[in-house]
């Protein structure tokens, strides 16, 4: 695998424009979030033979999808914040590549309309705080005779609470698509896809500006040997620890 090494230092940084060079900082670093947070949710996809196994990975699973759309909040308001109302779109919506373009118009019309609360809602409620209320109201509507698991284990690690992850998502589920639970959670999964593209494909042409503008002449080209195989990777629930 072939990469493209820029090397730079804090004087090249400095040569940006203060606007663009905080947006700068902010997207690469996001970037790298995505990008950890897509690999972990891709490699924790249920696919074990053993049932129980299987119950883990969908709770880790869900649970970075959590963070993900969180993350996607976040980034959202960043993004207004620090180049749509501090007026670098206009500076640069004549010089992002049309692709560019197009994902920041989608980002924009998404998070202008009604489809945003959800995503506002799983970051305040879920994804990074424990909000008592909505606890209250997941137990009072769990149905009496609903079975409930949990999984204790002699190591912390591999005890598994499947219940209240659960009565998380179904409440996440609820609030997408009340009257199709399953394909709220296609939904739930589609949002993270769909946001994440868009995002990182607008983040790559700002940065491919900024890189040709001041960083050009630091390029070298570097290769990283053999990665691995996607679809050879897993992210097991359960595991061993050394003797």
């Amino acid at each position: 695998m072939k990469l493209m090494k820029i090397n730079f230092t804090g004087s090249d940084l400095e040569s940006i424009p203060e606007k663009e060079r905080i947006i700068f900082v902010k997207i690469t670093n996001v970037f790298n979030e995505f990008n950890i947070l897509q690999k972990i949710i891709l490699i924790s996809i249920p696919k074990a033979i053993d049932f129980i196994e299987n119950k883990g990975r969908l709770v880790q699973l869900q649970f970075f999808n959590k963070i993900l759309v969180g993350k996607l909040y976040e980034c959202w308001l960043m993004v207004k914040r620090d180049f749509i109302d501090e007026e670098l779109l206009k500076t640069y919506e004549t010089i992002l590549s049309e692709k560019s373009k197009d994902c920041l118009q989608n980002l924009m019309i998404y998070f202008g309309f009604e489809d945003s609360e959800i995503m506002r809602t799983i970051r305040n409620k879920y994804a990074f705080h424990y909000d008592r209320d909505t606890t209250i109201r997941q137990i009072q509507n769990i149905p009496s005779n609903l079975r409930l698991e949990m999984f204790i284990a002699e190591e912390y690690v591999n005890c598994l609470f499947s219940f209240s992850e659960g009565l998380i998502i179904y409440d996440i589920f609820e609030q997408i698509d009340p009257l199709n639970l399953e394909e709220a959670a296609k939904k739930f999964i589609q949002i993270s896809i769909d946001l994440t593209e868009w995002f990182q494909t607008f983040f790559q042409g700002f940065i491919t500006i900024i890189g040709k503008k001041y960083f050009s002449k630091r390029i070298e080209i570097i290769e990283v040997d053999d990665p691995p195989n996607l679809e050879n990777l897993e992210f097991p629930y359960f595991i061993k620890r050394p003797n």
